[in-house]
């Protein structure tokens, strides 16, 4: 037949925001096994040639430019991708934004709740539902979209390294191929691109965490007071502990 159209670039606005794009697909998975054929294909931006392409462009002029070459695969990767990046940064601290505010949402309905019958209006009642709704609706949405743009993001940061290591292989000397087996570059393609695959999503979780955190401890000293005080106590020795905890794991992986 024709030529198949990729479904997420053909999407508009609202059908991205609200994953509709994906309808077609899942409907069609319900009735029947999907097969290749009833896969769109990729939109021309998450291509591994069009990630290679922008990767390696990078790559060569700032080898151009500067003779160092420590952390050079994430600065480029950075400049690259800077963009998305920073769209998925939003996401997460709308997300973060919103999530801690759920504590808030709920001081103010029981406060609500605890006044006089002559002091609660219709205005009060409509303005907490809807503060409400808004708050899951916003952190519903950047939530799905945190994890969809880190794990897009990751592919095409793979999917660039990927191709760049393969076909440098194809181009390496035979002192080259001396120093480099075939073994460590297999590990490159495998292990290395896939954890700066990973990275995106785990950036944004760190510092989420630490944001997250703070705006939980800052909730504590609003609603109890000084008395939340001992309550850091525990957490920070949780915090230590993990540390060795942490290293433990990573040497065991």
């Amino acid at each position: 037949g024709g030529e198949r159209r990729a479904a997420f670039g053909e999407a508009g606005f609202f059908s991205r925001l609200t994953f509709t794009w994906m309808d077609s697909l899942l409907r069609l998975g319900y009735s029947k096994p999907l097969g290749l054929g009833d896969i769109p294909p990729l939109d021309a931006d998450d291509a591994a040639a069009e990630a290679c392409r922008k990767f390696l462009c990078e790559w060569h002029r700032r080898r151009r430019e500067s003779n160092k070459t420590s952390n050079l695969v994430l600065r480029v990767l950075a400049e690259c991708h800077k963009k998305e990046l920073l769209l998925t940064a939003l996401y997460t601290l709308l997300r973060t934004l919103s999530f801690a505010a759920s504590p808030v949402m709920l001081y103010c309905f029981v406060s609500y709740s605890n006044r006089q019958e002559q002091e609660r209006d219709l205005g009060t009642r409509a303005a907490l539902v809807a503060g409400l709704l808004a708050m899951k609706l916003v952190e519903s949405l950047s939530q799905r979209h945190w994890f969809f743009g880190s794990r897009r993001l990751g592919m095409r940061m793979r999917s660039a390294l990927m191709a760049a290591v393969f076909e440098k292989q194809l181009r390496l000397s035979s002192e080259g191929r001396g120093r480099h087996s075939s073994g460590e570059i297999a590990n490159y393609i495998a292990v290395d691109a896939y954890r700066l695959g990973e990275f995106p999503y785990w950036l944004h979780l760190a510092w989420s965490m630490l944001v997250q955190l703070v705006l939980a401890i800052a909730l504590l000293f609003w609603i109890v007071g000084a008395g939340a005080l001992p309550a850091l106590a525990p957490v920070a020795i949780c915090g230590v502990l993990n540390v060795p905890f942490a290293r433990m794991l990573q040497q065991y992986q």
